[in-house]
């Protein structure tokens, strides 16, 4: 099966909390397309971007995930 590749950048906000609020909405958004695979780029470390980390974390324990 071919598969399709499509690049898409989408900045985020600068702070925790909106960075939280457009990935959730990116992942809803990306999920319905039927996807066979994301590239996400790793938010910022520190504690105040923990709860977007873990929530990477959890959407890819499902899938192979890669570290860049």
């Amino acid at each position: 099966m071919k598969r399709r590749l499509w690049r898409i950048f989408h900045p985020m906000p600068p702070h925790p909390a909106g960075w939280a609020r457009e990935l959730y909405a990116q992942l809803r958004a990306l999920d319905q397309q039927g996807l066979d695979g994301l590239l996400i780029e790793a938010p910022p470390s520190g504690a105040d971007w923990q709860a977007v980390s873990d929530r990477l974390t959890r959407a890819a324990s499902a899938h192979t995930a890669f570290r860049f």
